[in-house]
């Protein structure tokens, strides 16, 4: 039998320590029959985990609702304004919100309500339980996702000031705090959205669509030697065999992303027909419907020979139109979300045919294959340096990210370590 012990720091004075089942009622929600359609569309909102995700910190819609019979049958109950609701397990665990109209939730969810509202803010509460996430997580069940449950959270020791006027005074800085916080976020996401659309803009001021004089329009398909799509196995290694690229091998930025391979065995014959060279362009000519169509120049990083799987296809060009000038072109298409437009699709996946959507294609052509070339190092340049400027980005928007956490962790730095003892 295992015993759940909590290792408890000093406190401020008057500060006391108080199990949240002591403190507060907590209780969990229930999920109506999904083949009962009586259970269902009616007017009481009922939250999953999902709908906590998306609120934020407070949540006044779900985009489910159930009706007096769903709620009666299932164990659900409505939670009033102001509990706190938390997700104990599933994606979303430990994601809180606080619910400003009456609503119910399925199991997934506790509503947490201070037993007297008079010593304990509901607030005050919510910052609490998001700052012992982290610890309360330690304590969730093993297996392919962490789970919590009611007692576990019942169980969890908070600080609790001695007066209602002091935890509000501490909710209401830290709601200061946070409400800068997320100032700084959507600044930081603005420069990184800003920073991401920067390659693709680079890419299209070098290939214009008026065009020069000298240049011309040319279907895509009459410089093409030879597409071939690549050979699937389903005997893999991380380390024996030939490297096999597939559809994470090509990033959303039209690089090839070799951080991640896989190996299969291969006849001479597979290495005869799908061995990839210098000058071979990928594309994903089969994937969701958002990525099917991403493309890159292949440019490997050892001389070890390279296969391609079945959902990716090998574009070969004439002498007319340069590879690299043309992996460009293609994964700007793909920016502008042409390919999710003229693939076929079915459930969650979607594939190119290349005589319907990619021979055709008009390309931009320079006068001379030399001209091409300087184009393409060009982009090239630029795209290095807009690489860097978005890793810089990315780097300032997971600090901001953090930042609203950090704030509330630091508000509460009595820290108590949960372990078990047998």
């Amino acid at each position: 039998m295992k015993q759940q012990t909590q290792h408890t720091t000093s406190l401020p004075d008057g500060w006391r320590w108080e199990k949240l089942g002591i403190a507060c009622h907590v209780q969990s929600g229930g999920t109506p029959s999904s083949g009962i359609a009586k259970y269902y569309g009616g007017d009481i909102p009922w939250a999953i985990t999902e709908d906590l995700t998306a609120a934020g910190q407070t949540i006044s819609q779900t985009k489910q609702t159930i009706t007096e019979a769903g709620l009666e049958d299932s164990g659900a109950k409505i939670f009033p304004p102001n509990t706190v609701l938390f997700a104990i397990y599933g994606a979303s665990i430990g994601r809180s919100s606080i619910n400003t109209v009456p609503l119910a939730t399925n199991q997934a969810i506790l509503g947490i309500v201070p037993k007297n509202p008079k010593e304990l803010d509901y607030l005050f509460l919510y910052f609490i339980l998001s700052a012992s996430v982290k610890e309360l997580l330690k304590e969730s069940r093993t297996g392919a996702q962490p789970n919590l449950n009611a007692q576990i959270v019942k169980n969890l020791l908070i600080p609790l000031p001695p007066t209602l006027e002091e935890q509000r005074s501490i909710a209401e800085r830290i709601s200061t705090r946070l409400a800068e916080a997320e100032r700084i976020r959507h600044a930081a996401e603005r420069q990184y959205e800003a920073a991401k659309a920067l390659a693709g803009a680079i890419v299209r001021e070098a290939l214009p669509e008026e065009l020069p004089d000298g240049w011309r329009w040319e279907k895509l398909g009459d410089h093409i030697t030879s597409t071939q799509s690549g050979v699937a196995s389903g005997d893999k290694s991380r380390t024996k065999g030939v490297i096999h690229l597939r559809m994470n091998n090509i990033s959303r930025r039209g690089l090839m992303d070799t951080e991640q391979l896989w190996r299969i065995p291969a006849s001479e014959k597979i290495l005869k027909d799908y061995s990839l060279t210098d000058g071979d362009i990928l594309f994903n000519n089969t994937n969701s419907p958002e990525l099917v169509g991403k493309t890159c120049l292949f440019t490997p990083n050892t001389k070890e020979p390279y296969l391609f799987s079945n959902h990716l296809t090998r574009i070969r060009t004439k002498e007319s139109l340069e590879p690299r000038y043309l992996a460009y072109f293609i994964n700007d298409l793909w920016e502008q979300r042409y390919f999710e437009k003229t693939c076929e699709s079915w459930v969650n996946q979607a594939a190119i045919r290349f005589e319907a959507s990619v021979f055709p294609i008009l390309i931009p052509l320079p006068p001379t294959l030399e001209e091409q070339r300087s184009i393409a190092e060009r982009i090239s340049t630029r795209l290095a340096e807009a690489e860097r400027v978005r890793h810089a980005a990315e780097r300032q928007y997971e600090a901001a990210k953090a930042l609203a956490g950090a704030i509330v962790r630091e508000a509460f730095p009595f820290h108590h370590d949960i372990s078990e003892q047998r």
